[in-house]
């Protein structure tokens, strides 16, 4: 969500990490394929002392607390994780950009990250690859989905072309919110350079709208109805309309945790697809977790949005698209190739 390079407080965050990775060999290993049911409803789960649950490995998942963390949520509390061998403890982070270099420390095992955040990272020598999606792909609804481009209550703001020299809070600099706003502005014939991006994390957004310290925001759900509630304005759904069916947020893991714990990552992108396919056809059950990760209200959880498809297949051409999108606004020195963000199953050259 930055122009340039990336940033310092970035670059800060990463390098030791990054340096203390690189005395390690980290490679891809290969994982199994899918198995025939992992996108079947999943069963009770056993808890026998022979049963996978019985000896899970404890792994961290770092993640930007939204919406649709909902079905992970659900699959958690399902028991989906533990009947695959995981035991799941949940780290919350403000954005990708400390999720990117706990992965890298090796402090967490999984992480969420946008697939442009995980472009940017590849990119600039950070050893991570994505191992799932989060709950599916984008919706290919270009008047919904959960990223919202809202404007100041009172703005005068009305279209994406007027926001030309304007200040537009995104959660981070170098990620997809920026590229998105970049984009449409460009598209409307506006000037995206004349920009003012700054980073500020989705619970802000909504008071920094209505007290006009931004002029506009990329808001998700549930922070976007609230800010809506107050005054903001929608002008634009970003990701659906630019990546209808996009794989735009992934679940990663560093090079060297994917190549010495295959079993592991395996587990994880099979439970991703069993928690997946159960909360398609139990939504409420899945926006009821909401109530307690997110602390919303049961009727605030319950009209919260899910923007997926439900589709957990990787979308490679959308992330191709993305890393354009990069290159363009002057955020990545060189192409990234497919092969260097993906764990198998996903891509296998």
């Amino acid at each position: 969500m930055l122009l340039g390079s990336w940033s310092s407080r970035r670059l800060l965050a990463l390098s030791g990490a990054v340096a203390a990775l690189a005395l390690i060999a980290a490679g891809c290993g290969s994982s199994s394929s899918k198995s025939s049911s992992a996108k079947t409803k999943p069963s009770a789960v056993s808890t026998s002392k022979s049963s996978p649950a019985a000896h899970a490995t404890t792994v961290t998942f770092a993640y930007v607390p939204y919406s649709d963390d909902a079905a992970l949520f659900l699959g958690i509390e399902r028991g989906v994780f533990k009947a695959h061998g995981l035991n799941v403890k949940l780290v919350p982070e403000p954005s990708p950009a400390p999720v990117v270099a706990g992965l890298a420390s090796g402090t967490d095992q999984f992480g969420f990250v946008t697939t442009n955040v995980l472009v940017d990272a590849v990119g600039h020598g950070v050893p991570i690859k994505c191992v799932s999606t989060v709950d599916g792909n984008q919706t290919p609804n270009p008047n919904g989905g959960s990223a919202v481009l809202l404007t100041a209550p009172g703005s005068g703001i009305h279209s994406v072309k007027q926001l030309d020299g304007k200040t537009v809070a995104v959660v981070q600099l170098n990620s997809l919110n920026s590229v998105d706003v970049q984009e449409l502005v460009a598209q409307a014939g506006g000037n995206p350079s004349s920009l003012h991006l700054i980073a500020l994390p989705f619970p802000q957004m909504p008071e920094a709208l209505k007290d006009h310290r931004v002029a506009a925001a990329v808001v998700v759900s549930p922070f976007s109805a609230t800010a809506i509630k107050e005054g903001a304005t929608p002008i634009a759904h970003p990701n659906s309309e630019l990546f209808p069916n996009g794989t735009l947020t992934c679940i990663a893991a560093s090079n060297s945790y994917i190549a010495s714990h295959p079993a592991q990552v395996k587990g994880w992108y099979e439970s991703i697809d069993e928690s997946a396919a159960y909360a398609k056809t139990h939504r409420s059950q899945a926006l009821a977790t909401l109530t307690k990760y997110l602390k919303l209200s049961p009727a605030a959880a319950q009209h919260a949005v899910l923007d997926t498809d439900w589709d957990t297949t990787i979308n490679v051409a959308s992330v191709q698209k993305q890393e354009q999108l990069l290159r363009k606004f002057g955020a990545l020195p060189k192409p990234v190739p497919v092969s260097d963000l993906f764990a198998p199953p996903w891509y296998t050259p």
